[in-house]
């Protein structure tokens, strides 16, 4: 069903502000006469609410393309981060293996012993 509203009411209606009403007259994107000086807008109840729809659904498209941004900063905080932990680690790593003691070569233990024992049995 048609309606006859004024730009304020049809502003409200459409969820948009008088400006936009008035703009969309001047674009003759909406149905609107002149009456008295006034403008007179004709909105159809079906057109209105897909309008609301609309807004609303661009609202949160919004939201969520502000919450990816937001997100994509986390993610690339959160690599920098871990790539400069794994940088630690890996010089940490190379200092332990510089401070380990160096193993005894079980060859000299061998020859002391069996120089020993020959020794002994000779």
């Amino acid at each position: 069903m048609i309606r006859e509203y004024d730009i304020s009411d049809a502003a409200k209606l459409l969820n948009i502000s008088k400006e936009a009403t008035r703009k969309r007259i001047a674009r003759k994107t909406i149905k609107a006469k002149k009456k008295k000086n006034r403008w007179v807008v004709y909105i159809d109840d079906k057109d209105a609410v897909q309008d609301s729809i609309q807004d609303e659904a661009n609202t949160v498209v919004d939201v969520l393309k502000t919450q990816i941004e937001q997100q994509q900063g986390q993610i690339e905080y959160l690599r920098q981060e871990n790539e400069q932990k794994n940088h630690i680690i890996m010089s940490m790593t190379n200092n332990i293996q510089l401070l380990s003691a160096p193993k005894v070569k079980k060859s000299i233990f061998k020859r002391i012993f069996k120089s020993d024992k020959k020794e002994v049995i000779e």
